[in-house]
């Protein structure tokens, strides 16, 4: 369906066996096709029936394209979905058509405005972008290449069609703008993916234990672009690689049910760049910089290499952070230690490794004015002394007390989930400094420490406007 159509075609070349248009511009177009078409059918005719009507044998080439509000739907049963097209703009686009399949490609830019994917029987937009250009590509039925595509406004929601305002779901994802340089994507026997670099701007990014919703906006997509199969599907081989990857002003939100009351937190103003990826090279390293702040007030940064592709995924950061207040994590301190800090700040340095099953933590760690309420409930140790008498014993005329803390575990033995031993690592290494016990201050026997199973996690969204 069109309720405007303007066509400027070259009938010189209409003689000639080409199909050559100066101008295609359509306003209020809507395409509609069956989700059980094995290919490409328009007005009840295959796309190669066409292209023999068409006299498409040696491609087409459109020197000017415009469309408004357009859309694309596919139609089921039980979930329809549109591509839906506010405006678009693009210019010498050439189409081909041989025995080696099809190929669209163009040396100019395309500007779509106001696009989205929507779900019409549940009356949902799953992604909006409010402004994409492409510059320079070419699309195939087995490779792809973008040179640049620049998308602002990007929103991987859960929105409502009308008023595309956000509706209540605990996952969302925003970005200012994301900008993505040297585009390449290949089929075949395995699929690869080549990205040069990757820019993402005030990003805004919510967490939630609920799966599903979070896979929502991936299904519905993977339902819409059959292609993204590929991406999914565990006997086809995914080549991934990716030269350069940078956050800037970016933001995520969690809330922690597991304790009560559930502690909600959120990392804002986040800079970060992450260095080559390959997953054919696993074993190379990649550079990892983290810059942020928790709350608003807390610094924290993270430096060093990370291995995520290697057969045992390995870490290996130096970080150091400031004005940790400790009150913003008594619910976490409570059910440790079963006593609640009212006051207290830290400060400190720490190196990280991880590597096959074993996980080393070296830090030089703070504590400032620190003051707790409630017994500990160590007993069976025959260590009774709380955190707050702890600091109050060592810290003498000082109003802090610097602890130096080395860890370890072996994570194929211990029992107890990792926080949990770190946890009781850092009170008995406190508790044996009061005690004059210095070398065993570095505690690495973890044994008989009991054991705290992890409770469900569960996370606030943010209220976007």
């Amino acid at each position: 369906r069109v309720e405007e159509l303007t066509l400027g075609p070259d009938l010189r070349a209409w003689g000639a066996g080409r199909l050559e248009l100066r101008t295609l511009a359509a306003r209020n177009l809507q395409l509609n096709w069956q989700a059980s078409d094995k290919g490409l059918t328009l007005a009840g005719l295959p796309a190669a029936q066409w292209q023999t009507l068409l006299k498409l044998e040696r491609g087409a080439q459109f020197t000017s394209i415009s469309l408004e509000q357009a859309e694309f739907c596919q139609r089921e049963e039980n979930n329809n979905q549109c591509w839906v097209l506010g405006k678009g703009q693009a210019s010498d686009i050439i189409w081909r058509w041989d025995r080696v399949g099809w190929q669209l490609a163009s040396r100019s830019t395309l500007v779509l405005d106001k696009t989205h994917l929507q779900n019409e029987k549940a009356n949902l937009a799953v992604f909006l972008i409010e402004k994409s250009v492409m510059r320079d590509f070419v699309f195939s039925n087995d490779w792809s290449r973008i040179a640049q595509w620049q998308m602002n406004g990007v929103h991987l929601v859960d929105r409502t069609r009308d008023e595309q305002k956000n509706i209540e779901n605990a996952y969302q994802t925003q970005a200012s703008s994301l900008l993505i340089n040297d585009l390449g994507y290949k089929t075949g026997l395995s699929t690869q993916l080549h990205l040069g670099q990757l820019d993402v701007t005030s990003l805004r990014q919510t967490l939630h234990q609920n799966r599903d919703q979070v896979m929502l906006a991936t299904a519905q997509l993977r339902q819409f672009l059959p292609f993204t199969e590929r991406f999914f599907n565990p006997n086809t081989p995914l080549t991934l690689a990716i030269d350069k990857t940078r956050i800037y002003d970016a933001a995520v939100a969690w809330r922690d049910d597991s304790v009560t009351p559930a502690v909600s937190e959120s990392l804002v103003g986040l800079n970060g760049e992450l260095g080559s990826l390959n997953s054919l090279k696993p074993n190379e390293p990649t550079s990892l910089t983290l810059v942020t702040k928790l709350s608003k007030q807390s610094e924290f940064q993270l430096r060093g290499q990370i291995r995520p592709f290697a057969r045992a995924f390995s870490i290996d950061v130096q970080g150091n952070f400031r004005n940790i207040m400790l009150p913003n994590y008594a619910s976490y301190f409570a059910s440790l230690y079963q006593e609640s800090p009212k006051e207290g700040q830290l400060d400190g340095t720490v190196s990280i490794s991880a590597a096959e099953n074993q996980f080393k933590l070296d830090g030089m760690i703070t504590l400032t004015d620190l003051r707790t309420l409630g017994e500990g409930n160590l007993s069976r140790q025959a260590q009774d002394i709380t955190l707050g008498r702890a600091f109050e014993k060592l810290r003498g005329e000082k109003h802090h007390v610097d602890v130096e803390w080395h860890f370890t575990s072996d994570l194929n033995k211990e029992k107890d989930p990792i926080k949990t031993a770190l946890a009781k690592s850092f009170k008995t290494t406190l508790v044996r400094m009061v005690q004059n016990d210095w070398r065993s201050a570095g505690v690495r026997n973890l044994s008989g420490l009991g054991t705290n199973p992890d409770g469900p996690l569960s996370f606030d969204p943010f209220r976007y406007s």
